[in-house]
């Protein structure tokens, strides 16, 4: 995602100071902390430098690095230590990576769905973990975390202040010592070294080490329009025990489409992967995912492989544009990604992955279907509605 191109998703830009450096930080509405950078940051950033001695370090991993507050201020502290930003949300990355030439620092970026086949160990490792975490996905990130560390490494972590006591649960369940911790009003602080507890905490076990493991709630049986299907879902993503609106609209629509197996058929942004496994359920076509959320991509190739079919391609990429590739059916559901603004160009950008008499099914809410405008490379098969949410079915006439 190049300069250009992300310039239409810059909300605001903010000057931020820490520890007597000065860096400009671009926002958007789509990631967390879209106007300010958020206390729960600045709280962190000012537990670590009061109490880790940066200039001892090397190495820093910003993990969840979203625009990259916390590891940019830490290499603009300290210019020579080795900065990776790693993060599941290719947009997220994009503005990180963004904000880093902005800057003037280097860093590695990495896309990547937790600790998974990260490299290291670490000095430091820090991450402001997200609000709706499980209590299994907590577990997972602060024993891997703690795995992560150099020797006498610190892995600081910020969360919002009621998940304080399940933090606390899981540190004294993994049996790690905290070194420092802080508390306000909003969030909760913990550091944590390396040698403060078990070589091997149990949540680090091979086990919860797997891809999906910690983000799996349970596998769940779902039905629409006489077809059946089964999946394991997870937490973060909608749809986890009952079809959403937006899904049943989609389905609804899937009702005037007859894949074959030669065809090729992408969806974007494809959630838990009803989508795909619903559409399998006709015929065996070949099936290609993409978006910038991994953890949809992992999730939803992992429930279409269990049931038996085959995954053509997972393409983790912040734009449908810079998806390449000719398809005879394209499935986008943006409100997914309900602050990612739809650019004027979105059925052009469709228009150029559908082959003639190719398949375009575009699903929103019904105020932002209202605003598409119209492309004569398409021609309107279904108009379909449903308690808020639109879908529109169109086929591909030049």
């Amino acid at each position: 995602m190049s300069n250009g191109r992300i310039d239409a998703y810059i909300h605001k830009t903010v000057q931020f100071q820490f520890s007597g450096i000065s860096l400009k930080i671009a926002l958007s509405q789509s990631l967390f902390s879209s106007f300010e950078i958020d206390r729960g940051s600045r709280l962190l950033l000012k537990c670590v430098a009061g109490n880790v001695p940066l200039e001892n370090l090397k190495s820093v991993l910003d993990m969840g690095c979203g625009v990259g507050v916390l590891g940019l201020s830490l290499k603009r502290r300290c210019p020579r230590l080795e900065l990776t930003l790693s993060d599941r949300d290719a947009l997220a990355l994009a503005f990180a990576g963004f904000n880093a030439e902005m800057n003037g620092l280097e860093a590695h970026i990495s896309a990547r769905l937790g600790f998974r086949d990260l490299s290291g160990p670490f000095d430091l490792i820090v991450s402001n973990l997200p609000a709706k975490a499980g209590q299994p996905v907590l577990e997972h990130f602060i024993a891997e975390g703690y795995r992560h560390l150099s020797n006498r490494g610190i892995f600081a972590f910020v969360l919002v202040r009621p998940l304080r006591s399940l933090a606390e649960q899981v540190l004294e369940k993994l049996a790690l010592d905290t070194l420092h911790s802080e508390h306000t009003g909003n969030h909760s602080v913990f550091l944590i070294q390396e040698g403060s507890g078990p070589a091997d905490p149990e949540a680090g076990s091979s086990e919860t080490t797997c891809t999906l493991a910690p983000y799996i709630r349970g596998k769940h049986d779902f039905q629409h329009l006489g077809l059946g299907w089964q999946l394991d879902t997870v937490f973060n993503l909608p749809d986890f025990d009952t079809l959403s609106y937006e899904t049943r609209v989609t389905l609804d629509l899937f009702e005037k489409i007859e894949p074959v197996e030669e065809q090729r058929i992408l969806f974007w942004n494809p959630g838990q992967g009803h989508l795909p496994l619903y559409l399998l359920q006709k015929a065996r076509f070949q099936c290609s995912l993409a978006g910038r959320d991994l953890l949809q991509l992992a999730v939803s190739g992992h429930n279409v492989t269990q049931a038996g079919f085959q995954l053509v391609e997972a393409v983790h990429t912040a734009l449908l544009a810079d998806v390449a590739g000719n398809y005879q059916g394209l499935v986008v559901c943006p409100d997914l990604d309900p602050g990612v603004p739809w650019p004027e160009t979105i059925l052009e950008q469709c228009a150029a992955l559908v082959t003639e008499k190719g398949s375009l099914i575009i699903v929103s809410k019904s105020s932002r279907i209202q605003r598409l405008k119209r492309n004569r490379s398409f021609h309107l098969v279904r108009d379909k509605k449903i308690k808020g949410y639109r879908g529109l079915l169109f086929v591909k006439v030049q």
